[in-house]
C-alpha cells in the first residue's frame, strides 16, 4: 500500500528537520506510540497502540533512520513491527522531504510504502488508509505544535 500525505507547517524548515531528527522526541509526537529506546546500532525500539475499526493492535517494533540528508532535508525511515496477540506484522518504508514555500513555513510531503502480513493484511484498504491519513494529520498538528 502506498500513502502520500502534503502537509503545511507554520515553523521553519530547520526547527522542523531538528525535531523530526530527534526520533524519540518526534514519534513521541504520533498518536498511540508509547516506549521508544535507542539501540547500540542506531536503530529504535518502539511501541504503538492503533485501534482499526473494532479491533485494537499493540505493534512492537524497530525503526531504523536509512537516509537522513541534511542538506536537502530528505529522510527515510523504516519501521517494522508485529502484534503477536493478533497475529501479524507490518513494514514500512516513509520516505520524508521538506521544503521551505515561504519564509517561516514548511511543506512536508510524505510518502509511506507499507505491508500488512498475516492477519493485519485482512483489514480492509479504506479503513487502514483513513486511519493513516488521520493519524498522519495528527502528527503534524502535533509537530507544529512542538515546533
Amino acid at each position: 500500500m502506498r500513502f502520500e500525505n502534503r502537509e503545511r507547517i507554520a515553523a521553519p524548515r530547520e526547527r522542523v528537520w531538528d525535531l523530526l531528527m530527534d526520533v524519540p522526541r518526534a514519534a513521541g509526537l504520533m498518536p498511540g506510540v508509547g516506549e521508544v529506546a535507542a539501540q547500540e546500532d542506531g536503530s529504535y525500539v518502539a511501541t504503538m497502540s492503533v485501534k482499526l475499526g473494532p479491533v485494537s493492535l499493540s505493534l512492537q517494533g524497530k525503526v531504523t533512520l536509512e537516509v537522513r540528508d541534511q542538506e536537502n532535508y530528505h529522510a527515510v525511515m523504516r519501521l517494522e513491527g508485529a502484534d503477536r496477540r493478533v497475529g501479524g506484522s507490518a513494514t514500512a518504508t516513509i520516505d520524508v522531504a521538506l521544503t521551505s514555500p515561504e519564509d517561516g513555513e514548511t511543506q512536508m510531503d510524505v510518502v509511506t510504502n507499507a505491508n500488512l502480513m498475516g492477519r493485519l493484511g485482512q483489514f480492509g484498504l479504506p479503513l487502514i488508509k483513513k486511519k493513516a491519513s488521520a493519524t498522519v494529520t495528527e502528527f503534524v498538528r502535533n509537530l507544529a505544535n512542538a515546533a
